[in-house]
């Protein structure tokens, strides 16, 4: 395939990608509201539009106060530029999410030095349901996705190339995605957890990046802690995290979609055989633990099995993955993000959504996985 063609192929996956969001935005503004396209995207309207009327509310301050404040900045912002329409937020979250798969591409293509393989992986980004429909609503989602995603590829290009730069993009693109979700602080959790993981034999001078990368690590979540920037989630003190987790146990609680009884702490000794169950069931709501009211749940029965297969795949070929470097990182990433949000779940309409953060860094992974498992079999036929 001639790169003119692959080139090609991407305008053509990108453009697809960006219909497909913006259908589901005018369908959701004009016609029906889609699932997750209530509560709090409409909330989060009426709260930009409230900002518009006050701009002196607008302040930097405002913003890094985090979460639902800063999507609420960045759609004051929008709809003072533009016009105050949801469909107008939608387009814009609609390049977000097309953003998401061109950088997916980047990454897969990074990573293995495949194009091709780069393209498969975003045009399974591109059309996987969760995302499309994060991208077409006013939610938090896709800017999380594509900031966590920037994040991790900035990253692997420091792992694989050094340069300074790469890591302060990537510590920042980090940065932009704890503010609007405090939970993507595991990316940081994930970085100290490779640094004593990964076996660097072999690499020269190994020893000098990691201890770098594990000061300034270390040093940023120092900061972060100290200043309270980006943890509203914790109360701005990651010492609050056990304490948030317990209130947010029982606030999940309630509700049609909540897990049930036997599934969620009590607050007891001797529940940790609850930990796989719940990461089990974060990665799999509504069919474990079953669950079916919402017509959101029917998307996430489809959502679940492609979760399944992607997990799966990873589970199956797990050998693989430690031979790359930047793909065993990527993976850390993905596996401790996953087992960090089990903890704060407790409802399996939270969970579609929030397991959405990680998807198109757990494609990426499968891809690679995938080409990793092609060149082995080429090799050994040769």
């Amino acid at each position: 395939m001639s790169n003119r063609y692959r080139s090609f192929s991407l305008l053509i996956i990108l453009i697809t990608a960006f219909s497909l969001r913006a259908v589901f935005s005018f369908i959701n503004v004009f016609y029906v509201t889609l699932p997750q396209g209530g509560a709090d995207a409409q909330r989060f309207n009426r709260m930009a539009l409230e900002v518009l009327e006050n701009m002196d509310m607008l302040t930097l301050e405002f913003f890094l106060t985090g979460g639902t404040n800063a999507i609420v900045s960045v759609g004051a912002v929008l709809y003072s530029i533009t016009s105050p329409s949801m469909f107008v937020m939608g387009l814009f979250m609609s390049v977000l999410g097309t953003l998401v798969v061109y950088y997916v591409y980047k990454l897969v293509k990074e990573v293995t030095g495949s194009k091709g393989a780069g393209l498969s992986a975003a045009a399974f980004t591109a059309v996987f349901p969760q995302l499309i429909l994060h991208s077409a609503l006013f939610l938090r989602e896709t800017p999380v996705n594509l900031a966590f995603l920037l994040a991790v590829y900035y990253a692997v290009l420091y792992l694989k190339r050094g340069s300074v730069i790469n890591l302060t993009t990537s510590f920042f693109a980090a940065l932009i995605a704890i503010i609007f979700h405090s939970g993507v602080v595991s990316f940081f959790i994930a970085i100290v957890l490779y640094i004593f993981l990964y076996r660097t034999k072999g690499i020269k001078h190994a020893w000098i990046k990691n201890s770098f990368i594990l000061l300034v690590t270390l040093g940023f979540l120092f900061y972060l802690n100290t200043t309270g920037l980006g943890l509203r989630n914790f109360e701005g003190d990651l010492t609050n995290v056990a304490t948030q987790f317990e209130e947010r146990e029982q606030q999940g609680g309630y509700g049609e979609s909540a897990y049930p009884e036997w599934l969620r702490y009590q607050g007891e000794g001797g529940e940790l055989w609850k930990l796989p169950l719940r990461v089990v069931a974060f990665v799999l709501s509504p069919v474990f633990p079953y669950h079916f009211s919402e017509l959101i749940h029917l998307l996430g029965f489809l959502d679940a099995f492609l979760y399944l297969y992607l997990f799966g795949y990873l589970f199956v070929n797990r050998k693989i993955i430690p031979r790359n470097q930047s793909l065993y990182f990527i993976v850390i990433v993905v596996l401790v993000f996953y087992v960090f949000f089990s903890f704060g779940v407790s409802n399996a309409g939270t969970a579609i959504r929030h397991r959405a953060k990680a998807a198109p860094l757990l494609i990426a992974a499968v891809y690679m996985v995938r080409f990793a498992k092609k060149l082995l079999r080429k090799r050994r036929t040769t």
